[in-house]
């Protein structure tokens, strides 16, 4: 037998008083099944949906409905605009009267069980298919994880004392939240490590308010610690260092916790090295830039396109409209380009820049390059007093590109979303201080009037570079 799929009506689309009826569970469901606590599309009992009216006489305000045998959504619309017209016109259609009842599924947007409001927030960040095309934002599985382990740690430091099976969204209160806060505190966490833990849970509660699921957000009025995130960066001794140790074979191996040992060497790792400092880009834009990724102007290499991966997936717009970063070719990158073979390879527009002869797909480089830097560190006697990743090679690229030309517009290159992101998280004080080292409050006149004659001079000659071309 055929499996007769499930009725389901998208919220915009949500009109005429249509409901899905459910005569298994004798309930009116949204999103969520009410008797297996799945999304509505995934429920088995598709066979036993069917499409009902609900309308309210126009005088007395009596509930009359009607169940349509039509399962075809815009026959059913047709059928519930004629019967709603019919209510209100007084006209005595064939309809079930009932007791004027509180409407099931109104009264469901406030009794949505908080496992089932979990449940379905992480069906909405997988992307998967019961979200509407123009709702999907799928999230990675390393971006899911963490969020599904925060939602089974607040429900684990309720069920001492409360029925979270049948816990609604609607009853989380601040006694709850303080449990939850608590548990957090109980594990010595990080500031950062808490607010995250905390953010989950208030995005969770903003996403079911915007869904008409909870009213409240009891997460909304909690207190986030102050964090004060120490930005490492390399100085070139130890940049030198790294490039230096990760091209001794027999220093990559590595034996890991089950026992076997794993092997970090690679001949171009010390080219991402190169590459992510000189650059500030993530691991992922270079494994897959291309040769043809770069832009020419007068045949001298002016900018380095990426994509912006990270960014792209958040706006779901990856597939179809990806955000893209230029990245100026400095003299420092442009040497590492040229000895990875600008010339040999201009004729291979389609050849990866890095890594150009290795089997290893794009997104295992990805997490392999990342491993090896933080192996190949350990090993560093610098190690001792600063911890260090990949990403600490986009810090030390970002700090100096804002000590050369200014936090503003090194955010104009690096597209971040404004410059508190970049002084908060990227930009090293130390690194601005050995930039302002120069700077001073009663400057010396002559000395400006030296800087302002040279200044002038250099116009002068860039004005009669531009007559002679």
């Amino acid at each position: 037998m055929k499996k007769i799929e499930p009725l389901y009506i998208e919220k915009d689309k949500d009109d005429f008083g249509l409901r899905v009826d459910c005569a298994e569970c004798g309930t009116l469901p949204g999103a969520i099944c009410r008797k297996s606590c799945m999304p509505i599309m995934a429920c088995e009992f598709g066979h036993r949906h069917s499409f009902k009216v609900i309308a309210y006489e126009k005088h007395s305000g009596r509930r009359r409905t009607k169940n349509l045998k039509t399962r075809d959504w815009k026959q059913a619309r047709l059928e519930a605009a004629q019967f709603q017209k019919e209510v209100k016109e007084s006209i005595s259609p064939k309809v079930q009267v009932e007791k004027p009842i509180v409407n099931i599924l109104e009264k469901q947007n406030h009794s949505l069980l908080l496992t089932e409001g979990m449940a379905l927030h992480v069906s909405y960040l997988r992307g998967e298919q019961n979200i509407p095309d123009h709702q999907r934002r799928a999230r990675s599985e390393g971006h899911c994880r963490p969020v599904e382990k925060c939602y089974l740690d607040f429900i684990s430091c309720l069920k001492k004392d409360y029925p979270v099976k049948n816990l609604t969204v609607n009853q989380v209160d601040q006694n709850m939240v303080g449990r939850f806060h608590s548990l957090l505190e109980s594990r010595n966490p990080a500031p950062r490590t808490y607010n995250i833990n905390i953010n989950y849970m208030q995005t969770l509660f903003n996403f079911l308010k915007r869904e008409g699921h909870a009213t409240l957000n009891p997460f909304a009025g909690v207190i986030r610690k102050p964090e004060t995130p120490k930005i490492t960066v390399l100085n070139k001794e130890e940049y030198e260092a790294m490039l230096e140790i990760v091209q001794k074979p027999e220093l990559g191996i590595c034996k890991l916790s089950s026992g076997i040992s794993k092997n970090y060497f690679r001949p171009w790792i010390k080219d991402f090295i190169s590459a992510g400092i000189f650059s500030g880009r993530r691991i992922e834009e270079l494994a897959k830039a291309q040769w043809k990724s770069i832009n020419f102007d007068r045949e001298e290499m002016q900018s380095l396109e990426v994509i912006d991966y990270k960014v792209s997936r958040q706006q779901a717009r990856l597939e179809t409209n990806p955000k893209r970063i230029l990245v100026p070719i400095t003299s420092e990158l442009k040497n590492l380009l040229f000895s990875l073979g600008a010339e040999r390879y201009k004729n291979d527009p389609d050849r990866y820049i890095l890594a150009g002869d290795e089997e290893m797909s794009r997104d295992s480089i990805k997490k392999f390059v990342s491993h090896s830097f933080s192996h190949y560190w350990k090993q560093l006697p610098y190690s001792k007093d600063k911890q260090a990743s990949y990403k600490t090679l986009r810090k030390t690229y970002l700090s100096s590109l804002a000590g050369a030309i200014g936090i503003s517009n090194a955010q104009v290159i690096s597209q971040h979303s404004d410059t508190k992101v970049l002084s908060d998280h990227y930009v090293s004080s130390l690194v601005l201080g050995e930039t302002a080292k120069n700077f001073s409050v009663f400057p010396n006149k002559d000395q400006n009037k030296g800087r302002q004659k040279k200044l002038n001079e250099l116009r002068k000659s860039e004005k009669n570079l531009s007559i002679e071309r």
